[in-house]
């Protein structure tokens, strides 16, 4: 599995950085059977009898469709990929048993959906201009699309809180990710 992610973190790294460098993207897509893949990997682990820790079991199906959100360019399987990690976050028990980890995985989610300001914009710019790494984490190309999915989910706690966030109009700022 982990050979799928790394192809697709591959296809996101060139275009990420002909995009900042050139301000084109590029044409590589990441192959969607590995999207496909992944997706059904993450959405599928099954606790195992010695883990007992369900934040753990949280946190490890979150991380890989969290790395999906933030790997994938727009289009048909970037909105699988949020779609599946807003379903997962949809209703689960972590909302109820342990807030702190949904939330930390929920405004990851949020801040991809968030737009940059000028000045955010100007640094990353300028960071890959240089050839450093650019932070993930940082918001979607696909941001509006992302932030729509929220608003229009079925979970009262996500789509109130995305609306709630709209109106206060947070922008994304690098290093303040919440």
């Amino acid at each position: 599995m982990m050979a799928k992610l790394y192809r697709i973190a591959a296809a996101q790294a060139k275009g990420s950085t002909d995009l900042y460098r050139n301000g084109q993207p590029t044409a590589v897509a990441p192959d969607s059977s590995d999207v496909d893949d992944v997706i059904q990997y993450a959405v599928s682990l099954q606790p195992s009898a010695a883990d007992e820790c369900a934040v753990c079991e949280f946190e490890s199906k979150g991380a890989l469709l969290d790395a999906l959100v933030q790997l994938l360019p727009p289009g048909s399987d970037l909105e699988k990929a949020v779609y599946a990690e807003v379903d997962f976050l949809s209703l689960d028990d972590m909302q109820t048993n342990n807030p702190v980890a949904w939330l930390h995985l929920f405004k990851k989610l949020i801040n991809a959906s968030r737009t940059m300001n000028d000045q955010t914009r100007n640094a990353l710019t300028a960071r890959a201009m240089k050839g450093t790494l650019l932070p993930l984490g940082s918001p979607s190309a696909a941001a509006a699309e992302i932030r729509e999915i929220l608003r229009r989910s079925s979970d009262p706690i996500i789509s109130a809180y995305t609306l709630a966030d709209d109106l206060l109009h947070t922008p994304y700022r690098a290093y303040e990710p919440y």
